[in-house]
C-alpha cells in the first residue's frame, strides 16, 4: 500500500512521495519488496536533486539482492547508472560500467532499453560516435519499453541523445506523443519532463516560440514542485539561448536570477547548462568579464566530466566570442579552431554549424568567408544558425566593399530570423541590410509577431475551439491564467472575440 501511495504520489507531483517512499523501504517484509521500494525512493531522490544519495543506496541494495532476483537487480543497475550520469561524484560509476562492458544489452525489456539509453548518452557526452549514439538511442526505443512510467526517467537520456546527434525532428515527433500521453494520464511530473525536453529539441531547430512555451510551461509547475528540483534546473539553462534569441533580455536575466542558489549546488551536470546559458546571457548583455568567467569555469567543469562532445556544453564558441570582444584574437582563434575540430569529429549540424560561423568571424580574408559560406550550407535544417552564418557572410561582404552582393544573404537572414520572432538575430541583420542602402522591413512587436510564445500556444488552442477550462487541464495551470494569456493576446492582435483568433493569428 506504501508503496502504491508513493507511486501515486510522485505521479501527481505530491511532496508525500519522498515519505511515502521512504516508509515502504522501511516496511518491506524482504529483499524484493526492498528492492521495489528503494527503485521508487532512488527516482523521488534522482528527480529532488539527491543524485549522490540515490545511487549510493540503489548500490548497497543491488549487492543486498541474491540471484533469486536477477531481474531487479538489472533494473536497479539502470536506475542507478541513469541517476550517476548527472553528479560528478558519482559519474564514475556510470563511466566503469561502459569501459567493462563487453557486449550491448539487448533491447528486449525495459532494463535492457534503459541501459542503451544510459549508453547514448554517454557517447554522446564523450564525444564518442555519433553514428553509435543514434544506434543505441535508436535501440533503446525499441517496442516501447521506456514509454511507461517506470521508464520515464531514463528516456530522456534516449531522445536527447538523439537531439544531440541532429535526430531533432525525430525526438520531437517522440516527444509529442510522451506530451500527450502524460497529459491524458495527469502525470504531473512526466509531462514537465517531456516538456522541457522537447523545448530543447524545438530550440535547435529554431522554433523558438514552441521551445519557450515548453520550457516556461515545464517551469511553471517544476517551481511548484520541490521533486522536480533536477529538471527545473535543466528547464532554466536550456530556456535562456530562447529568449536571449527572441531578444527578452530582461526575462532571461529574471529566470537565471532566480537560480542564483543552484550555482553552489555542487558538481551537477544541470549546473553545466546553467553556467552555459549564464555565461551565454552576459555576452548578449554586453558583460564580457563575466561571460568569460562563466564559459571558462563551465569548460573547467566540462573537462573534469570529459564532457567533451560539442552539442552538450556549447561554451568553447560562446567563450572565443566573448575574447573576440575584448580583443583577444588570438586566444579566439585557438578556441574556435578546438571547437571547429571536435564540431567536425561529431558531424551533427548545429553544432557544427555553430562552430564554423565563429572560425569564420575570427578568421581574415577569404578564408573567414569560405568557413561563413559553409556554415550556411551546413545549416540547412537549422534555420536560426542558418541565418546567423548568412548574417556573418553579409556582414563580411559589405565591410569588403561588396555591398550589393551582401543584400542577398542578409534579406535571406532577415527573413528567417522575422519568421521565427528571433529579434536579437533579425536587429543585427537588419542594421547590417539598411548599412548597404537596401530597405528591408520594420520590426513589429505588435500583431501575432508580437505575440509571447506561451500568448501564442494558449490562442492557436483557443483558436481550435477549446475552452479556457480544456487549455488549463491540457497544460496544467488555472483558468485564471489562460484568461489572462488571452487578454494578452487579444489587445497584441487587436480584436475583441474568440471567434477572431484563427484569423489574426494567420
Amino acid at each position: 500500500m506504501l508503496l502504491e501511495l508513493g507511486r501515486a504520489a510522485m505521479t501527481a507531483g505530491h511532496p508525500r512521495s519522498l515519505e511515502h517512499a521512504t516508509a515502504a523501504l522501511v516496511e518491506a517484509p524482504d529483499s524484493a519488496g526492498r528492492g521495489r521500494a528503494t527503485l521508487l525512493l532512488g527516482r523521488v531522490m534522482f528527480e529532488a536533486g539527491r543524485t549522490a544519495e540515490a545511487v549510493r543506496m540503489c548500490q548497497e541494495m543491488v549487492g543486498e539482492l541474491d540471484e533469486r532476483h536477477p531481474e531487479l537487480g538489472r533494473e536497479l543497475e539502470a536506475e542507478l547508472l541513469s541517476a550517476a550520469i548527472q553528479d560528478l561524484t558519482t559519474l564514475p560509476v556510470a563511466i566503469r560500467w561502459h569501459e567493462l562492458r563487453t557486449v550491448d544489452p539487448e533491447p528486449t525489456d525495459r532494463t535492457g532499453c534503459m541501459l542503451l539509453a544510459n549508453m547514448a548518452l554517454i557517447e554522446v557526452l564523450t564525444c564518442g560516435s555519433r553514428t553509435r549514439a543514434t544506434a543505441l538511442a535508436t535501440a533503446a526505443l525499441t517496442d516501447g519499453h521506456l514509454l511507461g512510467e517506470s521508464g520515464e526517467i531514463t528516456l530522456p537520456a534516449a531522445l536527447l541523445s538523439l537531439t544531440l546527434s541532429g535526430q531533432e525532428r525525430r525526438s520531437i515527433e517522440l516527444w509529442d506523443g510522451v506530451v500527450a500521453d502524460q497529459r491524458r494520464r495527469g502525470n504531473v511530473r512526466g509531462f514537465v519532463r517531456a516538456s522541457a525536453a522537447r523545448g530543447f529539441a524545438a530550440f535547435h531547430l529554431g522554433e523558438l516560440d514552441a521551445a519557450v512555451a515548453d520550457l516556461r510551461a515545464a517551469l511553471e509547475l517544476a517551481r511548484g514542485d520541490a521533486g522536480l528540483w533536477t529538471i527545473e534546473g535543466f528547464a532554466v539553462g536550456w530556456l535562456l539561448p530562447p529568449l536571449i534569441d527572441a531578444g527578452d533580455l530582461a526575462a532571461a536575466e529574471h529566470e537565471i536570477t532566480a537560480m542564483a542558489p543552484r550555482f553552489g549546488a555542487g558538481p551537477l551536470l544541470n549546473v553545466n547548462y546553467l553556467l552555459t546559458a549564464r555565461g551565454q546571457l552576459r555576452l548578449a548583455q554586453g558583460r564580457l568579464d563575466d561571460a568569460v568567467a562563466d564559459l571558462q569555469e563551465c569548460g573547467r567543469r566540462a573537462s573534469l566530466w570529459k564532457a567533451s562532445g560539442p552539442g552538450v556544453f556549447t561554451w568553447r564558441t560562446h567563450l572565443a566570442l566573448a575574447l573576440l570582444g575584448r580583443g583577444e584574437r588570438d586566444r579566439a582563434a585557438e578556441l574556435a579552431a578546438e571547437a571547429l575540430r571536435r564540431a567536425r569529429a561529431w558531424g551533427a549540424p548545429f553544432p557544427l554549424s555553430e562552430a564554423l560561423r565563429v572560425a569564420g568571424l575570427v578568421t581574415d580574408g577569404e578564408a573567414g568567408a569560405a568557413l561563413l559560406r559553409e556554415a550556411v550550407a551546413v545549416a540547412s535544417d537549422a534555420p536560426l544558425q542558418r541565418a546567423r552564418a548568412l548574417t556573418a557572410l553579409g556582414a563580411r561582404l559589405r565591410r569588403s566593399g561588396e555591398r550589393v552582393a551582401a543584400r542577398a544573404p542578409l534579406s535571406a537572414a532577415l527573413d528567417l530570423a522575422l519568421a521565427r520572432g528571433a529579434a536579437a538575430v533579425a536587429g543585427p541583420t537588419q542594421e547590417e541590410l539598411l548599412a548597404t542602402g537596401a530597405r528591408p522591413r520594420r520590426l513589429r512587436t505588435t500583431g501575432a509577431q508580437g505575440l509571447t510564445a506561451t500568448e501564442r500556444r494558449v490562442a492557436g488552442m483557443a483558436a481550435q475551439g477549446l475552452t479556457n477550462r480544456e487549455v488549463a487541464q491540457a497544460l496544467f495551470v488555472s483558468e485564471k491564467t489562460i484568461e489572462t494569456h488571452l487578454g494578452h493576446a487579444y489587445r497584441k492582435l487587436d480584436i475583441s472575440s474568440r471567434t477572431q483568433l484563427g484569423a489574426a493569428l494567420g
